[in-house]
């Protein structure tokens, strides 16, 4: 089973949001398989929405958080991961704090905050 809540709160003007990703083991290739098609738009240098960000930072922290990353390797990943030059014009400040809580399989649950200022992304936890 696979658990992330991703609460988002952007620029002043940007109403608050949170999304739900919450897989069974039937729907877990379709979770994955949509992450790689979001990856696949990243390689053509298409640029992503919300949701598509949203999708490859959830896809991300399941992989490391599967593969028994510590929180320090998982904040140095997603840091790396999207930079404010793949996202769509307003992305990054709409997500400019998003607060992850994941839960995967038996694994202890995990939160993390991550903060994207115009121009670059950093994270804290």
């Amino acid at each position: 089973m696979i658990r992330v809540r991703a609460r988002v709160k952007g620029e002043p003007d940007t109403p608050e949001f949170t999304r739900d990703f919450e897989y069974g083991t039937m729907e877990e290739e379709f979770f994955f398989s949509s992450a790689t098609a979001v990856e696949e738009r990243l390689r053509r240098n298409e640029k992503l929405n919300v949701n598509q960000a949203l999708l490859v930072y959830c896809s991300l922290l399941v992989k490391d958080l599967r593969s028994g990353a510590t929180t320090e390797e998982i904040v140095n990943d997603l840091s790396k991961a999207l930079s404010s030059e793949n996202m769509l014009i307003g992305v990054p400040e709409t997500l400019r704090h998003v607060h992850f809580e994941a839960k995967v399989e038996e694994r202890p649950p995990i939160r993390i905050a991550l903060h994207v200022p115009a121009g670059c992304v950093a994270l804290s936890f």
